[in-house]
């Protein structure tokens, strides 16, 4: 009696899988599956123009003035320039004169840097985000460093 009850459910599974496997539900093989070859258009992209940028974009970083009470001078920033200023008389223009422009943010503030072969030194700035100070730090070329902290004005 119990190998009736054991070969009972064994029968019951076998059948059931010999009838699914006779199962059409419909599909298509997939060597039958034809795929139609479609073409690609040929897009006409104009060339572009890239204008030549007299003054690298400032615009992530801070517009204004800062004292650097070291030289009493003020650094001027606006969005297309940066000047500095001795006793109210310009004393030099950046414009078109920055090489390897770089303004990089991060949680920390933002950070500007360039090089002007003119003064022979390379420019850092740094703006942090919890006051409206600024670090202001010059590398020379003849290896001379400059750091100072300003105060915006």
């Amino acid at each position: 009696m119990k190998k009736i009850f054991l070969i009972f459910p064994i029968l019951l599974l076998s059948l059931s899988f010999v009838s699914a496997q006779n199962l059409n539900l419909g599909g298509t093989d997939l060597p039958d599956v034809e795929v139609p070859e479609t073409e690609v258009p040929e897009v006409d992209v104009p060339e572009m123009e890239v204008p030549e940028m007299e003054m690298p974009d400032t615009g992530n970083f801070p517009v204004g003035k800062w004292l650097d009470a070291n030289y009493d001078a003020i650094w001027s920033f606006s969005s297309g320039n940066i000047q500095l200023f001795k006793e109210g008389e310009l004393i030099f223009d950046f414009k078109d004169k920055m090489e390897g422009f770089d303004i990089a943010g991060s949680a920390n503030g933002v950070t500007l840097k360039f090089r002007t072969a003119e003064t022979a030194r390379s420019y850092e700035f740094v703006k942090g985000v919890t006051n409206r100070d600024m670090t202001l730090i010059i590398d020379k070329d003849n290896g001379v460093h400059y750091e100072t902290l300003m105060k915006m004005q």
